[in-house]
C-alpha cells in the first residue's frame, strides 16, 4: 500500500486525501457542506484513478463530480435537478460499459445510492440513501479486499448511523415541542 507514495505520488495524495473525506464527510451538519466534501472526495477519487490508469473508475467518478455539482445548484432550478438525475443514469450507463464482474455491480448500485441521496433535499432520505451506499462500498471493499477503503467506509458508515439517528430524533421529538 505504501508503495504506491513511492511509486506515484501524485495517486497516493489524491487516494489518501478521497479517504479523508470519505470517513468526515457525515459530520457535516448541512446539505451544502456534505455535498461540498463530497465533491472534494470525487475530485481525489477521479485523480486517484486516472493517475493508476483505471479509466472507467476515473469516468465514473467524474460523472459523480459532475452530478455532486448539479445537485448542489439543483436548489436553483428545475433544469440543474433534471441534469443531475440525467447524470445519473450517464453513471448506471459507464458502469455497464466498463462492467468487469460482480465488483462492477456492486459500485455501480453503491454510486447510484448515493447519487440519488445526494438529489434529496430532506436531510434524512439524503443520509439514508448515502448510507445505503456507504454500506454498499463496504461489501465492495470486502469483495475486492481494498483495506484502506473499507476502513474509511466503515468510518463513515458509523458516523453516518450516529448522524441519522439524531436527525430522526429531531423529527420525531419536533411535533411535540410546538
Amino acid at each position: 500500500m505504501f508503495d504506491l507514495f513511492y511509486d506515484n505520488p501524485v495517486a497516493g495524495f489524491a487516494g489518501l486525501t478521497a479517504m479523508a473525506g470519505l470517513a468526515v464527510f457525515p459530520l457535516c451538519r448541512s446539505r451544502s457542506g456534505l455535498l461540498s466534501v463530497q465533491l472534494c472526495v470525487g475530485i481525489s477519487f477521479t485523480i486517484y484513478y486516472a493517475m493508476l490508469d483505471v479509466p472507467g473508475a476515473a469516468a465514473v467518478n467524474l460523472l459523480g463530480v459532475l452530478q455532486t455539482a448539479a445537485a448542489l445548484a439543483s436548489a436553483r432550478g428545475r433544469i440543474l435537478n433534471m441534469i443531475g438525475y440525467g447524470l445519473i443514469v450517464m453513471m448506471v450507463g459507464s458502469g455497464m460499459y466498463f462492467w468487469s464482474g460482480p465488483a462492477s455491480t456492486v459500485s455501480v448500485t453503491a454510486m447510484t445510492l448515493i447519487a440519488l441521496g445526494r438529489m434529496q433535499v430532506n436531510p434524512l432520505p439524503m443520509r439514508l440513501l448515502i448510507f445505503a451506499g456507504g454500506v454498499t462500498w463496504i461489501a465492495h471493499g470486502l469483495l475486492l479486499e481494498t483495506w484502506l477503503a473499507l476502513t474509511a467506509n466503515l468510518i463513515s458508515v458509523m458516523i453516518g448511523a450516529v448522524a441519522i439517528r439524531n436527525i430522526a430524533h429531531r423529527q420525531v421529538l419536533a411535533p411535540s415541542a410546538a
